[in-house]
């Protein structure tokens, strides 16, 4: 059983009503976006908060 965050990120109230949408219909990478704009995250940051893998490697 893995441990998801994503059920706590929508019902946050930090969280933009867009954003929460972007997860409950599990378009992860638009609410990826999102996050790092809105709140400031890094790129791996965000892939850690939602399991998804994002970040080009270098």
């Amino acid at each position: 059983m893995r441990f998801s965050l994503i059920p706590l990120l929508i019902f946050s109230d930090i969280i933009s009503a867009e954003t929460q949408r972007s997860l409950r219909e599990r378009r992860l990478q638009d609410a990826a976006k999102r996050l790092m704009k809105e709140h400031g995250l890094t790129c791996r940051e965000v892939e850690d908060l939602l399991d998804i893998v994002l970040c080009k490697e270098s």
